[in-house]
């Protein structure tokens, strides 16, 4: 793969393929992707709140031949759909399960997460991570067109082709493959350098997404956070799921509590990727899977307040 400088803004990837990219890939700094035709275009996710996805369609404007008449959301998180209000002509594509989560946890979530907490040390970690955006007075904008498999779109003559892989991040994560120009943007189902989080799938079914990702015929893989990443960046998530599962499988059959095991997990060449804490959700999670209760849904209070516990050990 070419070398692409990990930089904020737009990069081409090709004539027609581009991904904007910010650093430093952290809670809530997401990408997007933007696909060009010849009179149209069709955008790949917006941004965590209004000021980050005006400056994003800004900076898209010197390459756009016409509007955007598309946009299509990987999933329900924040970070990739608060700014879907700025696009108000667009046609809004997703998987089904993303408009249900979306219209359950509608903007507005994290100030409710804060005044939970209030000033304790989950309430710091959770004003630590979020403080930069503004999630007051984002207009819910839900997609407008759902799909539960596969759906293909045309930019001009050229397939697009999205492909529902979850439940894995959330339950609704999909990928938009671009395979004329060697591209696919994969939302959340990829962190690159930066700690993955599971929410509402499980560790197969994320393994089984990833193997569907190395399938493919691609030579730029746009991950939700962090850098542009080829097959590599995948396998190197890959081995951090099975690593984690594995370790906490083991605590588990031991009788080790959860509140225990995200302390005795040593991450070892993990623990330098960013957000190192994840690992206490993705533990919980996994614990949950464990019990046999991976339908349920994961406890965010107790994730946040777990994972600040392990953020605040390592930056007293």
């Amino acid at each position: 793969m070419a070398q692409y400088p990990y930089t904020h803004g737009l990069h081409s990837l090709s004539p027609r393929a581009y991904a904007y990219l910010q650093p430093d890939g952290g809670w809530g700094w997401s990408n997007s992707g933007l696909l060009v035709g010849k009179r149209e275009a069709l955008l790949v996710d917006t941004l965590f709140d209004l000021a980050l996805t005006r400056r994003m369609l800004d900076a898209m404007q010197g390459v756009l031949p016409g509007p955007i008449r598309r946009l299509v959301n990987t999933h329900h998180n924040g970070d990739h759909c608060y700014g879907n209000a700025l696009l108000p002509d667009a046609e809004v594509i997703a998987h089904r399960a993303c408009r249900e989560e979306l219209l359950r946890i509608p903007p507005g979530v994290i100030l409710r997460l804060l005044e939970a907490f209030g000033d304790t040390p989950a309430g710091r970690y959770v004003r630590h991570c979020f403080q930069a955006f503004e999630f007051r007075d984002i207009p819910l904008r839900p997609p407008t067109t759902v799909f539960d498999e596969t759906l293909t779109l045309y930019l001009d003559d050229d397939p697009i082709e999205l492909r529902y892989l979850g439940p894995a991040h959330t339950r609704g994560d999909i990928i938009v493959y671009a395979p004329r120009e060697g591209v696919v943007y994969v939302g959340d189902l990829l962190f690159h350098q930066c700690t993955p989080i599971i929410w509402e799938g499980t560790c197969a079914q994320w393994l089984s997404a990833l193997d569907a990702i190395l399938a493919l015929d691609v030579e730029v893989i746009v991950p939700g956070h962090g850098p542009l990443a080829d097959k590599d960046g995948v396998r190197q998530q890959r081995e951090y799921l099975c690593y984690v599962w594995e370790r906490a499988r083991e605590l588990y059959q031991r009788g080790v509590p959860v509140s225990e095991a995200i302390h005795q997990i040593e991450l070892g060449p993990y623990a330098a990727w960013g957000e190192a804490e994840r690992l206490a959700a993705n533990v919980l999670r996994f614990y949950q899977e464990f019990a046999g209760a991976a339908h349920q849904e994961v406890d965010y209070l107790e994730a946040f307040r777990y994972m600040a516990e392990l953020y605040f050990r390592r930056h007293p």
